[in-house]
């Protein structure tokens, strides 16, 4: 854990895997937490290597996603679900639609998670082989998927109708960004990063 405005690690956890990637927000208590030295354990099982972590907006739900499903964590109550999923290997987590997880499958469905209610309220098809990355603008009420289809879609966020698409070469599609307050999405194919609006 670094403290950016001085450029100091104030807290490191050791771990035999490696680190694959990390995600956070302003205000995270969890990350506030690890500064000062608190760690939570809240994983009843052993945790795939391939999961995926997110944390809410608001920094009340952490989420994680692997082979069996999802782990919500209510940060302010202590209480945590895991949810077992049929059929949907969690590959993919985005944070910010109000009140929701969207959840992106190694198969290329979507599942909208309610985070309250811990149940599917929308599944729909994004992409014809695995979801690698999901991006939320709020501002602009757009969703945008990244896929090993070599694809960029994006969707509104109201109701998930399908807004637009961007196919790439035979490079491969790997992650996208989308820069805040603008309609242009950065995304990795191969080497090369592709601006799209």
């Amino acid at each position: 854990v670094w403290d950016l405005a001085v450029g100091k690690c104030i807290r490191g956890l050791a771990s035999e895997d490696n680190v694959r990637a990390v995600t956070t927000h302003t205000s995270d208590p969890l990350l506030l937490e690890l500064g000062q030295q608190v760690v939570h354990d809240v994983t009843p099982s052993a945790i795939s290597r391939d999961a995926e972590l997110a944390i809410s907006p608001d920094g009340r739900y952490v989420i994680l996603g692997d082979d069996t499903g999802v782990l919500c964590w209510d940060v302010s109550t202590g209480r945590v679900l895991k949810e077992r999923f049929d059929d949907f290997i969690v590959v993919a987590i985005a944070m910010g639609l109000p009140g929701h997880a969207v959840l992106g499958s190694r198969t290329g469905w979507i599942k909208v998670w309610d985070l309250e209610a811990h149940t599917t309220v929308h599944t729909f098809v994004a992409h014809e082989r695995q979801v690698l990355d999901i991006v939320i603008n709020p501002s602009l009420q757009r969703l945008v998927t990244a896929g090993r289809d070599n694809r960029l879609r994006v969707w509104q966020l109201s109701d998930l109708t399908h807004a637009g698409m961007l196919e790439g070469a035979d490079s491969g599609l790997d992650q996208v960004a989308i820069a805040p307050d603008t309609q242009v999405a950065y995304s990795i194919y191969g080497d090369t990063v592709v601006a799209s609006d």
